[in-house]
């Protein structure tokens, strides 16, 4: 036999056990194929699935760390608005303060002070040569010297006789009146308005009631219709 022969042989033998065995084996290899198939399939979903939960990542990402939209300038611009409303608003209905004080001038430009105030203790009335309570304050000036009003308010009265020359009786804030005593030259009635530091009458040389005293003004302060010493309510400077 020739050697291309026995190849021939060696092939056709090889040949025939290759089939045997698929015929065989045919059903395992058949089912390897399916499970390697299978697996091919399982392992390119998981790979396309992980490269798409690769790429959502950064846009949650840009989502949980994109910074919020910077407002501070439209705040800022609100509070602005806010504030110059509210200025305006504050202009347009400016406070009034209810609360005056009743704080009072001197009722002369210059005075020495007389006889002070004294609605318990006796002092003594030279005038009348007794002792008796002061119920005001005497305020030593000049006759002809004038009296100004000590705060704004409305004549109550205007009363004239031999021994207090003329009273004026004014009416001012929270119950307060004032009285000026021993005055002449007075043209003022009940019910005219007065200012303070307007002049409502000059100092009497003629007036009975402590003439002994030499001219002055008897300067009264009421509170409620009780007397009160007219030194707690001079400002300062006046004191």
């Amino acid at each position: 036999m020739s050697k291309g022969n026995k190849t021939n042989e060696k092939a056709a033998v090889i040949m025939n056990k290759a089939l045997t065995f698929l015929k065989h084996n045919i059903y395992y290899i058949i089912m390897g194929v399916c499970v390697l198939a299978l697996a091919t399939v399982i392992t390119v979903a998981a790979v396309i699935n992980s490269n798409k939960a690769k790429a959502q990542i950064p846009n949650d990402n840009e989502d949980i760390l994109s910074p919020a939209p910077d407002n501070t300038d439209v705040d800022n611009q609100d509070q602005d608005t806010n504030l110059d409303s509210n200025e305006q608003k504050q202009v347009d209905n400016p406070t009034i303060d209810v609360e005056e004080t009743f704080y009072i001038i001197a009722p002369l430009d210059s005075y020495v002070e007389g006889q002070g105030f004294s609605d318990t203790e006796l002092v003594w009335n030279a005038t009348q040569k007794h002792w008796a309570t002061h119920e005001g304050m005497d305020f030593k000036a000049e006759a002809g010297s004038e009296v100004k009003c000590v705060f704004d308010g409305v004549v109550e009265s205007v009363t004239t006789d031999s021994f207090n020359g003329t009273t004026v009786t004014i009416s001012h804030i929270k119950g307060y009146q004032s009285v000026y005593k021993l005055l002449d030259g007075v043209s003022l009635k009940a019910g005219d308005k007065v200012q303070k530091g307007q002049v409502i009458g000059k100092i009497s040389e003629n007036a009975l009631s402590e003439i002994a005293d030499g001219p002055h003004l008897h300067f009264e302060i009421l509170k409620d219709g009780k007397r009160v010493n007219p030194l707690d309510y001079l400002i300062n400077g006046n004191k």
